[in-house]
């Protein structure tokens, strides 16, 4: 497990007792609101909402939803409208992401809130008129457009056609797919320092993750100083590479263990430290993923209600 022990080297180095940044201060408070709001406390929940919000603008059409629905369950039905329009003009919510929240069920035969689902289309173009950088944004969809075309294709490649055997069909897909991800993430590359991070790009990131991150490829040396730098302006997640981290143990150890429990039914390394490592990299306690989504628990991991909500508090009570 020699991933392990040169990441948290780096985590202990890189993310020392150190002041929060404007996004730690923003998704802590995000975290007290979303608690708040399981515990039916919605004046509470709304006023760390709005706090988050005053650090940092809305940073996805999750938290924007959330927060209609506290203004929805404390009457602020106009207000809870207006969120939803904004989850898709802002953060282009998917309209099927809208209707999943039981929640809104009480707004089905309100004519504004019927509006706005019933003309889905509208609000979505708003949201490519509101686009700050919209060259940037249209580079990299259709490198995200290339990216699934690849993989889509072998579903209209049968192996008996043109191979001998499926070896040789899945040798052919793996270099094509390969090709296209070194071209994609090399015209990414040219995006970011022209423009700066995309975060529409994750996806390209994410297929050059495993074996290219632990070695530290091109790809790396650019990404991983210039997002660090971003995590210290407060741009990024301080727990942006988390998942990333995940993997690479995962990759060097058959799947069997990870670093942050980003992952479910996957075995956690020194899960006795576990929620001190993701806190040091923003993240709640693995105990609030099981309180607010319902996330499965390892075993082996210790609950203490108490210390767990200690920790929310002293994260939140000076901002």
């Amino acid at each position: 497990m020699k991933i392990l022990f040169s990441i948290l080297l780096t985590s202990i180095l890189y993310h020392p007792l150190i002041a929060q940044n404007s996004y730690d201060k923003y998704n802590w408070l995000i975290y007290a609101a979303m608690l708040e709001k399981k515990k039916s406390n919605f004046e509470k929940a709304k006023k760390y909402f709005r706090k988050a919000f005053s650090y940092k603008k809305p940073q996805g059409a999750t938290d924007v939803l959330n927060y209609a629905i506290v203004n929805l369950k404390l009457n602020k039905k106009n207000k809870a409208i207006e969120l939803i329009k904004n989850s898709i003009t802002m953060h282009h919510a998917p309209k099927e992401y809208i209707l999943s929240f039981k929640e809104f069920k009480a707004l089905e035969n309100d004519r504004s809130y019927n509006n706005i689902v019933n003309n889905y289309k509208k609000f979505e173009n708003e949201f490519y008129r509101n686009l700050e950088n919209p060259s940037a944004f249209y580079s990299v969809q259709e490198l995200i457009v290339k990216d699934q075309l690849v993989r889509e294709t072998s579903n209209y490649l049968p192996a008996g056609n043109y191979f001998i055997d499926s070896n040789k069909k899945n040798e052919y897909e793996y270099a094509i797919i390969n090709k296209q991800d070194s071209l994609n993430i090399t015209d990414f590359i040219e995006i970011t320092r022209k423009y700066g991070y995309q975060q529409n790009g994750w996806l390209l990131l994410w297929h050059h993750r495993g074996d290219k991150y632990i070695k530290n490829d091109y790809v790396w040396k650019f990404f991983k100083p210039y997002l660090k730098n971003e995590i210290d302006k407060g741009n990024i997640e301080r727990s942006f590479f988390a998942q990333f981290d995940d993997e690479a143990m995962m990759f060097e150890n058959n799947g069997q263990y990870q670093i942050y429990g980003t992952y479910e039914n996957v075995k956690i390394n020194d899960i006795e430290n576990v929620d001190k490592r993701r806190i040091e990299i923003g993240l709640p306690p693995l105990y609030y993923d099981y309180l607010i989504y319902g996330s499965n628990l390892p075993n082996d991991y210790m609950i203490n209600e108490k210390k767990f909500y200690e920790i929310i508090n002293s994260k939140v009570k000076d901002l």
